[in-house]
Formats: C-alpha cells, sequence, structure tokens
C-alpha cells in the first residue's frame, strides 16, 4: 500500500511512522520492503528502527538482510536485538559472518538472540564461533549457544557439544547431553515478539 509507505517515509509524528510500520508487516505488504529498510537505517527514532526491522523479519524479506546485517550494528540494543531475530526468521543468508560478529556484542540479549539465529540458520560455518559462545559469562546466552549447536549438525557442533559436558552449570551440562542425543523437541523459547 503505497500510502504506508508515503507515512513511514515522512510522517513527522514517530509514533505514527512506528505504527504504520507495524500495519505494513500485518497486512504483508512485500512491497514495502524497500520503505521498511530505508526507516530501518535513517529514523532517528529507535521505536521506529525497532519496528520496522520486526516488520522485515515478518515478511520474511530476504531482499532485506543486507540492512539486518547493518542493523546489527544499530546504537539501540533492541534494534540489535530484533535484528538478529529476523535474520534467523528469514533464515540463510549468504553468509553467518554478521550473526557471527553480533555473538561478541557488549549486550547478553544481542549475543543470546545471535546464537539463536545461527542455530535456526543451522550453519556448519558458525560451530566454531558458537562453540567460543560457551565460555560467555551470561548463563542464557551459553544455553542458547548448546541449542543453536544441537540444531548445527557438523563435527565441530559435536565436538563444542561434548566441551559443554564440562560446564559447571548442571543443567547447561544436561542440555549438551540432549543435544548430543539428537534433542526431541526444542526445549528453548520460539523467537522474540514484538516488544510493543
Amino acid at each position: 500500500m503505497p500510502e504506508l509507505g508515503a507515512a513511514l517515509r515522512s510522517d513527522p509524528d514517530g509514533a505514527v511512522r512506528e505504527m504504520t510500520a507495524w500495519a505494513l508487516a500485518e497486512i504483508g505488504d512485500a512491497s514495502a520492503v524497500d520503505a521498511l529498510a530505508v526507516a530501518v537505517r535513517n529514523d532517528a527514532d529507535a521505536s521506529v528502527r525497532l519496528t520496522a526491522t520486526w516488520a522485515l523479519g515478518q515478511l520474511g524479506a530476504a531482499a532485506a538482510v543486507a540492512t539486518l546485517d547493518q542493523a546489527l550494528s544499530d546504537r539501540s540494543v533492541e534494534v540489535r536485538t530484533r535484528a538478529a531475530w529476523a535474520l534467523g526468521t528469514i533464515g540463510p543468508s549468504n553468509a553467518p559472518a554478521p550473526l557471527v560478529a553480533a555473538l561478541r556484542d557488549p549486550s547478553a540479549a544481542v549475543r543470546q538472540e545471535a546464537a539463536w539465529a545461527l542455530g535456526t540458520i543451522g550453519d556448519a560455518q558458525a560451530a566454531g564461533p558458537l562453540g567460543l559462545v560457551l565460555g560467555d559469562s551470561d548463563l542464557a546466552v551459553r544455553k542458547t549457544a548448546i541449542w543453536a549447536l544441537g540444531h548445527t549438525e557438523c563435527d565441530a557442533a559435536q565436538q563444542a557439544l561434548i566441551k559443554a559436558l564440562q560446564d559447571p552449570d548442571a543443567t547447561l551440562r544436561a542440555q549438551a547431553a540432549r543435544a548430543l542425543a539428537g534433542g526431541g523437541p526444542d526445549p528453548w523459547p520460539q523467537p522474540m515478539p514484538i516488544v510493543r
């Protein structure tokens, strides 16, 4: 709907632009990817960038991967976290490098969501970096890395899971054992819902 895209680009009120980004995703307007991508890259309002990032993930817009990769460097922790979620929701891109870099983000929330996204994508290139995340100071990040490694079928992932059997946290050791056995139903929460 071109009118919503125009409102997203030009309305002076951030709340209106934010609701417009949400509306574009809700109606499934794939033609809005360009307008949403511009909002993610350029809008001064973090709430608008956050909702536009979510909208790109909801639309499953593979054309938005480059914009979402850039959003992993946004100044807002919430936007970076949502960008990782969106990339995991959209699925495989050319390479997991931006998500791997996000595993070193200062925010545990971003690191955890990046690990989830890499596990959802299941790219063997991410197994080594996910294995390094097993040393993260945040338990939730380590648990999500275990889940991700369990969804990454390669020798490096299996070796990292074996190493995780030595983690000081019993819950994490049990999760590693479960992942090595093939996992069964996923015990971890689904991707993050929209904050609003």
